[in-house]
C-alpha cells in the first residue's frame, strides 16, 4: 500500500473531513445496532436451552456480573 494516498484529517480540506466522518459515524451506529441485535439473541437462545428462561431481565443480567467476578477472581489467584 502506498502511503502517499493516505492524507491525515487536518491536512484534508474541512468538506471532505465532514463527510467522512459522517460516513463513520453512520457506519458506527449500524454496527453497533448490529451487535446489540447479536447480543439480545444469543440471550434469547442461550435462554430458550437454559435453566436461566424464568429469569427477568434484571436477574439475568446480574448473574453475568456474577458470573464475571467470579471469573476474574479466578484468573488473579
Amino acid at each position: 500500500m502506498k502511503n502517499n494516498n493516505l492524507i491525515p484529517f487536518n491536512q484534508m480540506p474541512p468538506e471532505q473531513h465532514r463527510e467522512l466522518s459522517r460516513r463513520g459515524g453512520i457506519a458506527s451506529g449500524k454496527k453497533r445496532k448490529a451487535n446489540a441485535l447479536l447480543k439480545k439473541r444469543m440471550i434469547e437462545l442461550l435462554r430458550r436451552y437454559d435453566m436461566f428462561e424464568k429469569l427477568s431481565d434484571e436477574e439475568y443480567a446480574d448473574f453475568k456480573k456474577w458470573q464475571r467476578k467470579q471469573r476474574k477472581s479466578r484468573k488473579n489467584c
